[in-house]
C-alpha cells in the first residue's frame, strides 16, 4: 500500500501539467523599437521577428504570455556612440545590431537555448517635411454625356513628414480613389489620404472632404444641308441657296441624341416684305444650352413675287 500512493501522486502531477520533466518550444517575438531619434525615420528592419527556442518546466512554458512578448530595440543604446548624448550622434544609414539574450523578457527559470537570427539590420533615413497639394484620382465613368472636373478638397494643402527618399519624389499627395460611376451631378464625400510608406500627414485622421464637380460634356458638331423654311408672307418667295450648314457647340447628350435636328428651327422671317429682291440672314433657333459657332452661308438672297 505504501508503494501505490507515491505512484498515484506522480501520475497526478503528470496529468495536471506539473511534471518536473522540461519541455522545449519555439517563440516568435516581434521587434519593438523603444526609442527613435526625432530627426530620423526607420524605413526598414530585417527581420521583423526573432525566433527564440526555449526550454523549461511545462507550467512555466504555459505561463508565457505571447501577447505581451516582444524584443525591445533601443537605438540609442545599440547604435549611438554616446547613448547619453543627443540624437545627432546617430546618422542616417544601415546598421547591424546584435540580438541580446538578456533583453528577452522571460523568467530566469526558462532557459534560452538558441536565438535566430543573431543580428538585426535597421535602415534609418533623414526625416523631412513638405507642404503638398491634395489630388483626387477617379475610378469609373459618370452618366453618359457628362464628365468629372478636377475635385475640390478641404483642406487643399497637407503637411507631410517622413523619410526624405519618399517625400522628395512627391509633387502631390493623393487620396484614395473616388468612384464616379453613374454620377450625373456634383457630390461630396469624405476620403482618406493614400500615403506612401514611411510618410505621415499633419492631420490626426487624414480624412479629406472631397467635392466632385460633374458637368455636361461639351462637344462641337456640324450639321449640313438643313432646309431653310419661310414664314410671315403670302407671296411667292424664293430662297437661294435653299439649304444651310451650321456648326454648333453644346452638351453631348443633346447634340448626339437621335433626331436632334428636329429641334432646330431655321427659317426666313418674311413678314412685311413686298415683291422684290432682298438679302437676309436666317433665323436660327437652337435647343437650350446649344450655341451657334458657324453658319454657311451667312446671308441668303430672297426673291419675293406675287402669286
Amino acid at each position: 500500500m505504501k508503494c501505490i500512493i507515491p505512484w498515484m501522486l506522480c501520475l497526478w502531477l503528470v496529468t495536471s501539467g506539473c511534471s518536473r520533466e522540461p519541455v522545449e518550444t519555439d517563440l516568435l517575438l516581434p521587434l519593438k523599437f523603444v526609442s527613435m531619434p526625432s530627426d530620423l525615420v526607420r524605413t526598414e528592419a530585417f527581420p521583423r521577428d526573432i525566433e527564440v527556442h526555449v526550454r523549461g518546466g511545462a507550467g512555466l512554458i504555459q505561463q508565457i504570455n505571447l501577447d505581451n512578448l516582444v524584443y525591445p530595440v533601443d537605438l540609442y543604446t545599440d547604435i549611438a556612440p554616446d547613448p547619453a548624448g543627443s540624437s545627432v550622434s546617430i546618422e542616417p544609414g544601415n546598421y547591424t545590431i546584435p540580438v541580446l539574450e538578456d533583453r528577452i523578457p522571460l523568467s530566469p527559470r526558462v532557459t534560452i537555448t538558441s536565438v535566430t537570427p543573431s543580428f538585426i539590420t535597421v535602415c534609418l533615413e533623414q526625416k523631412i517635411s513638405a507642404r503638398l497639394p491634395v489630388q483626387v484620382p477617379y475610378t469609373g465613368t459618370p452618366v453618359a454625356g457628362h464628365m468629372a472636373l478636377h475635385a475640390l478638397t478641404d483642406p487643399e494643402i497637407i503637411r507631410l513628414t517622413g523619410a526624405a527618399s519618399a517625400i522628395e519624389t512627391l509633387k502631390t499627395v493623393e487620396t484614395k480613389p473616388v468612384d464616379i460611376s453613374g454620377a450625373g451631378e456634383d457630390f461630396k464625400r469624405k476620403v482618406p489620404l493614400n500615403l506612401p510608406p514611411f510618410v505621415e500627414s499633419s492631420m490626426e485622421d487624414s480624412i479629406i472632404l472631397v467635392t466632385v464637380p460633374i458637368r455636361a460634356k461639351i462637344i462641337t458638331r456640324t450639321f449640313e444641308n438643313i432646309p431653310v423654311s419661310k414664314k410671315g408672307t403670302g407671296l411667292h418667295a424664293g430662297i437661294s441657296p435653299a439649304v444651310i450648314s451650321i456648326t454648333v457647340k453644346g452638351p453631348e447628350n443633346i447634340l448626339k441624341k437621335s433626331g436632334v435636328m428636329k429641334e432646330f428651327r431655321i427659317y426666313m422671317d418674311l413678314e412685311g416684305l413686298k415683291p422684290g429682291v432682298y438679302v437676309r440672314r436666317a433665323v436660327i433657333a437652337l435647343p437650350m444650352g446649344v450655341i451657334l459657332t458657324r453658319a454657311d452661308p451667312e446671308v441668303f438672297t430672297i426673291t419675293m413675287e406675287k402669286r
